[in-house]
């Protein structure tokens, strides 16, 4: 009877296992899908996935909503803006019909671009620029605000997220690294200890030895902690799901960002910089509130109202004025600074490749010396990490240069965003 309920045991067990195991199995086997991407796609999920632009965007198209002109927020920025100005100024000598908003759009043009190459044999279309003419420019210059906030939101994610990509590269460079020095220090702890076993070595000796390589391991465990939070706060970022398994495309082996002369990025930054731009809208802005008041004004001079509102749009307009001249003396500095940043990092990069073919010449030498044996298994690997290393130095110096190149550009056009 016993060995009857002991059978009827093993069986409901079996039949328990190979019920239950496989589910288990599968579990444990399930792996997250790799996602693969690039620095500008990361960028670009880490601008889709911010709130703020989304409602920006809203605002925006509740601004324009109901004009005849087909707007975009993109109208008012580079080739954008070009093609919006040649558009809006042929339908103007046409004669075409444009109503108050297209025209107030075409005068924040003006005011953005007025004096730069877009507006070159346009020159007779100040003769149309009565600010009073248009009772919607203060609704442009609105979306214009807008418009270049959103910019400056974009700059910013662009520039956080690649920070964390480049850091989360180097610091996976640099685990590669520790795991090698850390299996040569194993292999070279084991044939010590064999050697203090046959009383070669002395206890401190191996005792150190050890040490160093229990210290190596800490490294390697805490680089790894460190790599998986700045995982998680990328994929927070680009809105991925924390438990994507990243593969980033290492940018830094094949492209090196193009240095281009001072004065290029300088004149770029004097059209484009966010500083000059919004004194730019507040300046004409202020000129518009100018003509009004100081219509008010000339029709009843005596009184104080229309006295106070002209004195105060004169105010505005000289504080717009001293913004301007401030915005153009901020973005000098900043493109020196930035441009003088470039260049030491360039110098830095071509000195981490100079130490690269140096510690690749000498890898490759002690190769074909262990190969004829005149050197230890020991030297060659040493030799091996010291051109690891070069390569993860070279790797990194050129991830900074081309950050500092973006950074250039970038303080050379809008702006970087400050809020981040």
């Amino acid at each position: 009877m016993l060995r009857r309920k002991l059978a009827v045991m093993l069986l409901i067990s079996a039949v328990a296992a190979n019920l239950f195991n496989p589910v288990f199995a599968d579990v444990q086997e399930e792996k997250a899908e790799p996602v693969v991407l690039s620095l500008e796609l990361a960028q670009e999920k880490a601008v889709q996935n911010e709130n703020s632009i989304i409602q920006t965007n809203r605002s925006i198209q509740n601004l324009i909503k109901g004009n005849k002109y087909n707007a975009s927020k993109d109208d008012f920025f580079n080739s954008d803006a070009i093609k919006a100005i040649d558009d809006l100024y042929t339908r103007l000598k046409n004669g075409s019909s444009m109503d108050s908003t297209e025209f107030a759009k075409l005068y924040v043009l003006y005011t953005m671009y007025g004096d730069t190459s877009y507006f070159i044999g346009k020159e007779d279309i100040t003769k149309y620029m009565n600010p009073g003419k248009f009772p919607h420019y203060s609704m442009w210059a609105n979306v214009m605000k807008l418009s270049l906030g959103n910019r400056m939101t974009e700059t910013g994610l662009k520039d956080k997220t690649g920070q964390l990509y480049d850091n989360i590269l180097s610091a996976r460079g640099k685990f590669d690294i520790l795991n090698t020095t850390v299996e040569f220090q194993e292999k070279t702890y084991k044939q010590q200890k064999i050697r203090y076993n046959l009383g070669e070595l002395s206890k401190a000796s191996i005792e150190e030895a050890y040490k160093q390589l229990q210290i190596k391991k800490l490294e390697a465990r805490k680089l790894s902690r460190t790599i998986d939070n700045l995982e998680i706060d990328l994929k927070r970022l680009t809105g991925l799901p924390i438990s994507s398994n990243l593969v980033l495309k290492d940018y830094s082996k094949d492209t090196i960002e193009v240095f281009e002369p001072y004065d290029t990025y300088l004149n770029s930054a004097l059209i484009n910089r966010n500083e000059i731009l919004m004194a730019k809208i507040d300046y004409w802005v202020a000129k518009n509130d100018f003509n009004i008041a100081n219509e008010a004004f000339s029709n009843n001079p005596w009184n104080v109202k229309a006295i106070l509102n002209k004195s105060l749009t004169e105010q505005k307009i000289n504080e717009a004025e001293l913004s301007i001249s401030a915005g153009k003396e901020a973005v000098l500095q900043s493109i020196n600074y930035s441009y003088i940043d470039v260049k030491y990092k360039k110098e830095k990069m071509d000195t981490c490749k100079e130490d690269l073919n140096f510690a690749n010449e000498q890898y490759k030498i002690a190769v074909e010396k262990y190969e004829k044996q005149l050197i230890t298994e020991t030297e060659k690997t040493s030799e091996e990490i010291n051109s690891l290393s070069a390569l993860s130095a070279y790797n990194d110096s050129v991830r900074i240069y081309n950050s500092a190149v973006r950074n250039l550009r970038q303080v050379s056009k809008l702006g970087i965003g400050l809020q981040y």
